[in-house]
């Protein structure tokens, strides 16, 4: 009975992302357990780092922030760190440019992708959502073209050459992202 369990969850799981997904529903994983880890920020916009390999020299890239930037405000209060912030939607700009945020806080209105130039953004499905994504493929639906960059580029933009933690919750691009990065000479 408990294997039949295990089977009925494992063929729902992957049904249940993608319904959640196509309603734009936020899917949130579960982190593994690891000695000293700790979850950063609201249940939202939370992340999970280990706080003693970071120090107040360390740089990070948090793309795609939404209206939530309580991971980046943990990151700057907990280490002192500098916090690079990237969101090029109408929605992140507005809402950041309303912020009260830290001197160590640096809110750039610029996606990332896997090229450099204008890219369309699908708009979230309902307007209390702020979940911009990439667009499927066959389907009609609202969009609005944004700037984005390669993580390399960004980084030389922005005088940087080494990078502590890259943080991103960028809705369909990070997989051309990881491809880009993994072809190129950063290392996060």
């Amino acid at each position: 009975m408990l294997e039949t369990a295990r089977k009925v969850l494992h063929a729902i799981g992957p049904m249940h992302r993608a319904l959640s997904r196509y309603r734009g529903q936020r899917i949130h994983a579960a982190t593994t357990r690891v000695p000293g880890a700790a979850r950063l920020g609201t249940y939202y916009g939370g992340w999970t780092i280990i706080p003693r390999l970071l120090g107040r020299e360390s740089l990070v890239y948090s793309v795609g922030v939404g209206s939530d930037i309580s991971f980046d405000q943990a990151l700057i209060e907990r280490l002192g760190c500098q916090v690079h912030a990237f969101d090029p939607t109408p929605v992140a700009r507005a809402w950041i440019a309303e912020q009260a945020v830290p001197p160590q806080f640096h809110f750039h209105p610029i996606g990332l992708a896997a090229s450099d130039g204008d890219v369309d953004f699908a708009l979230p499905p309902r307007a209390d959502y702020d979940s911009y994504s990439l667009p499927q493929a066959g389907v009609t639906q609202p969009l609005v073209t944004c700037p984005v960059r390669r993580l390399e580029r960004l980084m030389a933009d922005l005088g940087h050459t080494q990078l502590d933690v890259l943080k991103m919750d960028i809705e369909g691009f990070e997989f051309g992202v990881v491809a880009d990065i993994l072809a190129g000479p950063v290392r996060p």
